[in-house]
């Protein structure tokens, strides 16, 4: 009984297969970067822990890469000593808890 269970299981779920799509490797991206002259790189921090952990990615992936790195995104003191272009001030988005959420309800209601 349970092994016709599974066939029956395994004839239900049999799926048509994916069209093959081509992921981006390292190279590629590489290669991309080298053809537009900058690696382009678009990085969200929310708050001040993260804005540290991305500055020092930031730098690494500066100091890696073979072509130059234009970084733009939202981001906080850090990030921007990094080089980002920041859309807006990353304090507009760093809300934590019910409390601090309270006075910007109709803030966030709006976007």
């Amino acid at each position: 009984m349970l092994l016709r269970w599974v066939a029956a299981e395994g004839r239900r779920r049999a799926r048509p297969p994916r069209p093959l799509t081509r992921a981006l490797s390292h190279g590629s991206v590489v290669d991309a970067a080298a053809r537009d002259g900058e690696l382009r790189v678009f990085v969200v921090a929310g708050e001040v822990s993260s804005d540290s952990l991305a500055s020092r990615l930031m730098a690494s992936v500066r100091a890696l890469s073979p072509v130059p790195v234009r970084f733009a995104g939202v981001g906080g003191e850090l990030m921007c000593k990094e080089g980002l272009q920041s859309l807006f001030p990353m304090e507009e988005i760093a809300i934590m808890g019910m409390w601090e959420l309270l006075p910007h309800i109709y803030i966030i209601k709006e976007n």
